[in-house]
């Protein structure tokens, strides 16, 4: 009797690991070759929802992470499990002028380019990086305007790289989430979003505190590519709600 208790709580015991292993979402990464304003072809990588394909291929929003050395890990399994595509691009650009900023805005037609079956969301194409990366987001919403449709950006005033103006800033009508995670980052944060304000009517900037990973839900949330009240309910993004005065649904709407 104790023998036959014993194999049944093994079963119980491997069926549950097979059921959390199916459960687990897989990530769709693909690798994505693009040039940047040198000429070099540099290769990122794009995520996938586990279930898209091109059988099943929806339009999907565009995040893209102008970064180099752009760290996985801050995303983890979200984009297997969230409903947008993910660019992560972790070679560069090197450089962040106006050629470099066109090579970037020109990795979107390299993803268009490499995978025909794919098909992103009109107007649904936000930059997200944090430091330098942010700073090359910014940038990318002075100079191409038009195709973004948001950005969000960690500590931007961190290093010695380019940054726009308020005035740059305010003048692209692109929606800008700041987010900083020390005190001087903060300070400085909030005197460029006051900025932005001054030269532009409504509510479409933002500074909060916070840092990645922990505010990167909320960020998505703000520009409607993650939703409370969808299939997709992430626990970090429950927990982070309910414990920031700054990352409500409401302070983060931009429509």
């Amino acid at each position: 009797m104790r023998r036959r208790g014993l194999v049944i709580l093994l079963l119980l015991c491997v069926g549950g690991e097979t059921a959390a292993a199916a459960a687990a979402p897989s990530l769709r990464e693909r690798a994505v070759r693009y040039q940047d304003a040198d000429g070099r072809t540099h290769v990122g990588t794009l995520t996938l929802p586990s279930s898209y394909g091109p059988a099943r291929n929806p339009a999907l929003p565009l995040v893209v992470v102008p970064e180099r050395g752009g760290d996985g890990r801050i995303w983890g399994e979200l984009p297997a499990r969230a409903p947008f595509a993910l660019l992560r691009l972790e070679g560069g650009p090197l450089r962040v002028g106006p050629e470099g900023i066109a090579a970037l805005a020109g990795t979107v037609e390299a993803v268009r380019r490499a995978f025909p079956w794919l098909r992103l969301a009109p107007g649904r194409i936000y930059g997200f990086g944090s430091g330098e990366g942010g700073r090359r987001a910014l940038r990318l919403a002075v100079l191409r305007p038009r195709l973004l449709a948001g950005v969000a950006a960690l500590d931007v005033h961190a290093g010695d790289g380019f940054l726009p103006s308020g005035r740059q800033l305010a003048f692209s009508q692109v929606p800008i989430q700041l987010w900083s995670s020390e005190t001087s980052e903060r300070q400085r944060s909030a005197a460029l979003a006051r900025g932005i304000r001054s030269h532009r009517s409504g509510g479409r900037v933002l500074a909060a505190d916070g840092d990645w990973p922990a505010r990167l839900e909320p960020a998505l949330l703000g520009f409607g590519l993650l939703s409370l009240s969808g299939p997709f309910k992430p626990p970090l993004l429950r927990k982070t709600l309910s414990s920031s005065r700054c990352a409500r649904s409401g302070d983060l709407s931009y429509g």
